[in-house]
């Protein structure tokens, strides 16, 4: 992940990631203090190999920070947060709500199913 996100490995770090298979939407630690976190989209092409995409941020890195997302119809259909505690939890995005298992770190992403 972060290779193909063009992330340098002695500081980035992967704090979450979530996918669909043909979408992936990774928590990126950039520069490894914990405090400038980028969201990467990767898409995953015909044969199987997965390309960076868009690479946006920063987010907020406190525990119980609002869920953000997006709707956006040309990428993933994504939301994404901090939970107090690691482990599984329900949240609600876009009227529905959702199972989401967050790391260690709290971190967690989640990418709604590819249709078809």
């Amino acid at each position: 992940m972060i290779a193909i996100g063009g992330w340098h490995p002695a500081h980035a770090c992967v704090l979450a990631v979530g996918g669909n298979g043909i979408w992936a939407v990774a928590l990126v630690d950039t520069n490894g203090d914990g405090r400038e976190i980028d969201i990467d989209y990767l898409l995953r092409d015909g044969d199987g190999r997965w390309h960076s995409g868009t690479s946006v941020g920063a987010i907020s890195d406190q525990p119980g920070a609002n869920i953000g997302g997006s709707l956006d119809l040309e990428g993933p259909i994504y939301c994404y947060g901090r939970a107090q505690r690691p482990g599984p939890t329900e949240v609600e995005f876009d009227g529905e709500q959702i199972q989401v298992t967050a790391a260690s770190n709290g971190w967690w992403v989640w990418v709604r199913p590819a249709e078809g």
